[in-house]
């Protein structure tokens, strides 16, 4: 189940909220008592880079969001995944692929 999705953002630059919908065998899931957690790191069992922060919006109709926020970190290449982990502790990873942090000139 779990789908490859890449993503690449300028470091500094603000991470537009991605809204989705969580489905299982087609069927919208009702999240309530679920949690989502994303992190990224160099190598697989490293130290993490980043949490990415996201947030249910709508438990009952499977709504929830990667939340806006700056990725101000070291350009690189990063491995991540998304998982949930359902409200009786059953852990799946929905998502993996790599988080492309690229330099940008201009810095505040």
């Amino acid at each position: 189940m779990c789908k490859t999705i890449n993503y690449k953002v300028k470091r500094g630059d603000t991470f537009n909220e991605i809204p989705m919908v969580f489905k299982l065998n087609g069927v919208i899931y009702n999240l309530t008592g679920c949690v989502f957690k994303m992190q990224l790191r160099k190598v697989a069992g490293g130290d993490i880079a980043k949490e990415v922060t996201l947030t249910i919006t709508d438990a009952v109709n499977g709504l929830f969001k990667i939340n806006k926020q700056v990725f101000d970190i070291e350009a690189f290449d990063y491995l991540y995944d998304l998982q949930i982990k359902y409200a009786n502790n059953d852990v799946l990873t929905l998502y993996k692929g790599i988080f492309t942090i690229t330099n940008d000139i201009t810095r505040p």
